[in-house]
């Protein structure tokens, strides 16, 4: 972040204070002595970030290997995702038929589950990819094809973890603190599990992280690729309109900064031209299901209508820190969890507290921090929203803001006693988050 030198959470402005490296090595910025003295500090942690990289994708191989499909558990207690099956129903349509599926079914049928069609609203880029791979690999079939659709969704988690750690340069964050972050990221219970299921959540997070990447770097240096990126995002999932509020900001902040009134046309496309590219997608919705977005004439029955429905949505909310790190592989009631549990409920409260407390610095620490801001506010409003809407509450509706909320988690490790201390502590984290992925996979 160019000329800002900040870190976005961090307790001090300067380029110094934002690599931790460099403030303890204690010699001018650029000598030799602070160079070899950050690699010597650095080794041990990157040889951790590459162990646990390993260790993730070992864990997400084992789901693409032994997640069963569809409702089914294993005796370890891992469970399918009940998704799944649609939206391979979704690319085997393609497959078949050489067309787009319609919709018909709704997720509240008492066969909905049975005939699995009720993703066909989904827009259709991941599965046009899966079907493109599937006939170029001859995997078009059953178990392949749906192997092949978790494979894709693996790399594409993989290349994200990339897009996350030049998002962290963006907002300021060091060596170290990055390097904790895609620690976090690697091993968190949901982000493996809904980054390697069949489905379009994982090419979705791509493209929406790499917008908020090309636009802390400025929409008027980027504007070809951001129109690019949108219009991929907008054939992708409807989650793309949560970067808008962003895109926004970012504009306003540079037209007033630079003074670049002149140069608005630049400004204009990257919000008309991807929504005239996604034009044909939003007008067959639009034709077929009377919306230009048919999610929640499909999916949102009650809400928040009866008593029911709000408290199991509540209880979902009470519960969202284990379904985070946790719940979407294993029941909070089995014993061992039961204890696992307890850290990291203290550990999300006292993030919210520093982040609360921190909010004011944060918006003072550049542009790149505020855009930040700005998205993990739109997407908190899109996640009540969803919860409220569709009676029910699933963690990776916070998905879009995904970078943002693990740099709050680490960042509120460091805030503590010190730096090592708050090393020590995600040590302490990860070793717990990776005890859950042996358990589910391999005790």
């Amino acid at each position: 972040m160019s000329g800002e030198g900040a870190t976005a959470g961090g307790d001090a402005a300067s380029p110094r204070a934002a690599d931790p490296t460099r403030a303890v090595a204690g010699v001018q910025d650029g000598g030799k002595g602070t160079r070899e003295s950050g690699k010597r500090r650095n080794t041990p942690l990157l040889f951790a970030l590459a162990a646990v990289f390993a260790f993730s994708l070992g864990a997400r191989i084992g789901l693409v290997l032994q997640l069963p499909a569809g409702t089914a558990t294993t005796p370890r207690g891992l469970y399918g995702f009940d998704d799944e099956p649609a939206h391979l129903a979704y690319a085997a349509f393609l497959l078949e038929h050489g067309r787009l599926p319609v919709q018909t079914a709704r997720i509240t049928d008492p066969d909905a589950f049975t005939r699995n069609e009720f993703e066909y609203h989904q827009p259709p880029l991941y599965y046009i990819l899966t079907a493109a791979l599937a006939r170029l690999t001859g995997l078009e079939r059953g178990s392949g094809l749906l192997a092949l659709g978790r494979l894709l969704n693996v790399f594409l988690s993989l290349v994200s973890a990339w897009v996350i750690l030049l998002l962290l340069r963006e907002l300021g964050a060091g060596t170290r603190l990055s390097a904790g972050v895609l620690i976090v990221y690697a091993l968190v219970g949901s982000s493996i599990y809904q980054g390697t299921v069949f489905g379009n959540d994982a090419l979705s997070w791509f493209l929406l992280w790499w917008i908020l990447l090309l636009t802390t770097r400025g929409i008027g240096r980027n504007t070809t690729v951001l129109i690019i990126a949108l219009t991929l995002a907008h054939y992708t999932k409807s989650t793309v309109f949560i970067v808008y509020p962003v895109l926004a900001w970012a504009a306003v902040e540079e037209i007033r900064g630079e003074r670049r009134q002149g140069h608005l046309g630049g400004y204009f496309a990257v919000f008309i031209v991807p929504l005239v590219f996604a034009g044909p997608w939003y007008l067959r919705n639009l034709l077929l299901y009377g919306g230009v977005i048919p999610f929640f004439p499909f999916f949102a029955e009650q809400g928040w209508k009866t008593p029911e429905a709000s408290a199991h949505v509540l209880d979902r909310l009470i519960h969202l820190p284990h379904q985070f790190f946790f719940g979407v592989f294993f029941s909070p009631r089995r014993k061992f969890f039961d204890v696992v549990n307890k850290p990291f409920y203290l550990w999300s409260a006292w993030a919210c507290a520093y982040g609360v407390f921190r909010f004011r610095a944060w918006l003072r620490r550049g542009r790149a921090a505020r855009l930040a801001l700005v998205l993990l506010a739109t997407t908190a409003g899109a996640f009540l929203l969803f919860s409220a809407s569709f009676g029910y509450v699933e963690a990776r509706t916070l998905f879009p803001a995904l970078p943002v909320l693990l740099l709050l988690l680490v960042r509120s490790l460091w805030a503590g006693p010190g730096e090592r201390q708050g090393e020590i502590s995600l040590a302490f984290f990860a070793v717990l988050m990776a005890a859950g992925w042996v358990h589910a996979l391999f005790l």
